[in-house]
């Protein structure tokens, strides 16, 4: 099968690299083609445009930034009539009303777009460990079930287009507050001097990564960005926006959004989401660029 991955950020190479893995043929484009070159030397096949990915591949996996990316590449890159056919696959950041809008339009050019939300990082695609929720047809499940089986442990689907990306709502909320409560904890931790005995055993396991986090916010070290401030900054809006849309309190997400909005500030949007921690360790630091 060749598969064609567009966008070839952390996420976007790894489900490239588990793909090629996988034995299927992988076509990836990135407009900073500098950005796919290692893909390439592990066997991918470099398009010059997004166009020639979709046209030259069987189906056509998007991972792009936003709805926005999307719209660019599915409704002005590619020609008219160019989607007639075509199966694709959005893996970007998406609202569900926008994926909702987005098929409808590309069923209108003769193709066909689903939905899939991935639920791990980069490492675990390349090792072939994918988690994925999947929003479509009920007539494509059994065909995208299967496209990515070679790079997954679980794949369900929760309903049509859009469902996938409502589904990810609980766990956006979980996502942020685990982050946050283990900011809290470590801070609290850093300035009370408790013994790390005290922390492995009692805090540590109480909060989902706790264990990965909790080493880097002590250190004080969030060079290795498995999921980044800027992506968080995104992750709480997309759950405030849900919040207010099910009548749910927005009042703690909104503090939260302030403390990644803070840390972008500051110059920490590119590190790990655990950077929010020296927000608290300085709250009155200025908001230059960290160096």
């Amino acid at each position: 099968m060749k598969i064609a991955v567009i966008g070839t950020g952390v996420i976007g190479a790894g489900l490239a690299e588990g793909l090629i893995g996988s034995g299927h043929t992988v076509l990836v484009y990135n407009r900073t083609a500098a950005k796919a070159q290692a893909l390439v030397d592990k066997g991918a096949n470099l398009c010059l445009s997004a166009a020639q990915a979709i046209q030259d591949a069987d189906v056509a996996i998007l991972v792009l930034p936003g709805a926005e990316a999307v719209q660019q590449v599915l409704l002005t890159d590619i020609g008219s009539g160019a989607l007639k056919g075509k199966k694709i696959l959005n893996a970007s950041t998406t609202k569900p009303e926008e994926i909702e809008s987005l098929a409808k339009q590309v069923s209108r050019l003769g193709g066909s777009l689903a939905e899939v939300s991935i639920m791990v990082g980069g490492e675990q695609l390349k090792a072939k460990q994918g988690e994925f929720i999947l929003g479509c047809d009920s007539s494509e499940e059994t065909f995208w079930t299967e496209i990515l089986s070679g790079v997954a442990t679980f794949t369900v689907r929760a309903g049509g287009v859009g469902e996938a990306s409502r589904a990810e709502t609980p766990i956006l909320f979980s996502s942020m507050f685990s982050m946050v409560t283990m900011a809290y904890a470590a801070a609290a931790a850093l300035r009370l001097n408790i013994p790390q005995a005290v922390l492995d055993r009692y805090v540590t396991p109480s909060v989902p990564g706790g264990a990965y986090f909790l080493p880097m916010m002590l250190e004080r070290n969030h060079d290795t960005a498995l999921a980044t401030v800027n992506s968080f900054s995104g992750v709480a809006a997309t759950a405030l926006s849900t919040a207010r849309s099910t009548g749910l309190p927005t009042g703690v997400l909104e503090e939260m959004q302030k403390l990644f909005t803070q840390a972008i500030a500051r110059g920490y949007g590119a590190k790990n989401g655990t950077a929010i921690c020296e927000v608290l360790l300085e709250p009155q630091a200025n908001t230059q660029s960290h160096p």
